[in-house]
């Protein structure tokens, strides 16, 4: 038995559901991914880039502090520069955050730690009072000392 409805191409049913929800706007606004070199330059483009969109608002990851303030002088240029390049919706405004380091430089940066689940070694021993002696409030002091000998009990405890 044949259905009475043929089947819909993927195509005309995701035209229909960007259509039927407003979703067109939010397209044309990450459209701003795609040329944002083009339209801020190779320079700035090295230092900042897109990250998201909160609303109308974008949101731009800036290497550091330095750019982040050059970037903030530059805002309404940018804003208009970006907001030339859309027909129907507007940019509403910009704002820049700092790039977080990835994740793996972060760990080459760490010191090497101790195996999980080993016990700690003198060394970790030592480097835990040596930092335990920088705290001034004695119940904290406590507090951390207790949790260590919880976590980590080892024959050097004082």
């Amino acid at each position: 038995m044949r259905s009475k409805h043929a089947p819909n191409h993927i195509s005309s049913l995701l035209g229909e559901m960007i259509q039927n929800r407003h979703w067109q706007d939010r397209f044309e606004l990450h459209e701003v991914f795609n040329f944002w070199e083009k339209a801020v330059g190779k320079d700035i483009a090295k230092h900042a880039t897109p990250a998201k969109f909160r609303g109308k608002v974008l949101w731009i990851e800036v290497s550091d502090s330095i750019w982040m303030q050059q970037l903030q002088f530059l805002k309404i240029t940018l804003l208009t520069k970006v907001n030339k390049e859309f027909d129907s919706v507007a940019v509403e405004d910009i704002r820049f955050q700092l790039k977080l380091p990835s994740r793996e430089a972060a760990e080459v940066a760490r010191p090497p730690s101790r195996r999980p689940g080993a016990a700690p070694t003198v060394e970790d021993a030592q480097r835990f009072e040596q930092n335990l002696e920088e705290i001034e409030d004695s119940d904290l002091k406590q507090a951390m000392l207790r949790c260590w000998r919880t976590l980590f009990p080892y024959q050097g405890q004082r």
